[in-house]
């Protein structure tokens, strides 16, 4: 307690920033600040769920004890900096895993502790912050790039009305024409829509074998219906390639056609409400729990084993930011210097959400994952 208060008070009289003080953190103590009351409780419980299947992990050097998990409310006084301060300076964790904001951010920094953020921008190399979660242009930038590998080669795009879908489409259509691929035809519609036929229509003068739509996956169970009824149907991508050869099929009224979607918050649901419209549709939502996934089996077995149902994105989330920083310290990291230097080395982590890897702007620089309807599953592709 007088160690604390002394903290405190030198905190509040200092001008320094804290980095000489602040410590080299305990490798055994890990930190999580999210938020666990009000509005984000719900992702706050979900990120905690992910960090306790982390911390029953095994561990791959025998040499390592367990590891604890301190976690604190960022809803709480103070907000999102001051719950991870609290946990860098009197709690002594090693890095902490937390929310995307700027103040605290520059406070961990500062204070040289490992921050690994839940969503935002790349931090940049002059923060001490990495990015957990793959930008939305990655994940677009892999939709495009998978579907090209495959075969495809013309494109149309189908987004609502917004900056946050104008932005994906001008990034689909530069990672489509970097591989020389077209986009042949953009149609707009209403972001609270919930009915297509006007844009179908428009949809299919054009010849083209894939459609993009950067939307959630709700609008999608709409989108994927409303295609069907103008004979323009959703099927693995051979299926498309293979009937656009045939001259019977193009002059036809049915065509089938490869989905391309963002689709945040993909389900199960989202296969009993439309799945045989969506068949054969390659998505990249982050993350989605595949049990045949190599890096993801075990989480997904023992998340079922502690919470009777699949994890979600959050959950995979807060598995692979605790994770993380097990894996450092069981590579030799024993302060939060060693965790930097092995963060910004370029070295892999395999995770949940993918085998994690930094760049120089400490963004995510492995490949999203992309995952494709099948029948009555959602699996993640190679």
């Amino acid at each position: 307690e007088e160690a604390a208060s002394a903290r405190r008070d030198f905190d509040n009289t200092s001008t320094a920033g804290g980095a000489v003080w602040a410590g080299t953190g305990d490798p055994g103590r890990l930190g999580l600040s999210i938020p666990l009351s009000g509005k984000g409780q719900q992702l706050g419980l979900a990120l905690t769920r992910g960090a306790v299947v982390a911390i029953g992990a095994p561990s791959t050097n025998k040499g390592v004890g367990p590891a604890q998990v301190m976690v604190r409310d960022t809803t709480g006084r103070g907000g999102p900096l001051s719950a991870a301060t609290e946990l860098a300076r009197e709690e002594a964790v090693l890095g902490v895993v937390g929310l995307a904001d700027t103040a605290t951010i520059e406070q961990m920094s500062r204070d040289g502790v490992p921050y690994l953020v839940l969503g935002g921008s790349n931090p940049g190399p002059q923060t001490t912050a990495f990015a957990l979660v793959h930008g939305s242009e990655a994940r677009i930038r892999g939709l495009a790039e998978l579907a090209q590998a495959r075969g495809i080669r013309t494109f149309a795009m189908l987004a609502p009305d917004n900056d946050n879908a104008r932005r994906a489409c001008e990034t689909f259509r530069q990672a489509v024409a970097a591989r020389s691929g077209q986009v042949v035809v953009e149609v707009k519609y209403p972001p609270n829509a919930t009915a297509f036929t006007k844009e179908v229509e428009a949809l299919k003068k054009q010849r083209w074998e894939a459609l993009f739509v950067p939307d959630s996956a709700d609008k999608l169970e709409l989108i994927g219906p409303a295609l069907a009824v103008a004979d323009l149907w959703a099927q693995p991508t051979a299926s498309v390639l293979a009937a656009a050869k045939e001259k019977s099929k193009r002059n036809g009224s049915k065509r089938n056609i490869l989905l391309l979607s963002t689709a945040a918050g993909v389900s199960k649901k989202t296969l009993d409400h439309a799945g045989r419209y969506l068949q054969g549709a390659l998505v990249a939502p982050g993350y989605h729990s595949d049990p045949d996934q190599p890096t993801a089996a075990r989480f997904v077995t023992e998340f079922r084993g502690l919470y009777g149902r699949d994890p979600g994105a959050s959950d995979a989330y807060g598995f692979d930011g605790i994770h993380l920083l097990r894996a450092c310290v069981e590579r030799g990291a024993r302060s939060r210097a060693d965790v930097l230097r092995i963060l910004t080395s370029g070295a892999e982590f395999p995770g949940v959400t993918g085998s994690l890897r930094f760049g120089p702007d400490h963004g995510r620089m492995d490949r999203a994952l992309i995952y494709e309807v099948a029948d009555d599953r959602i699996r993640a592709q190679p």
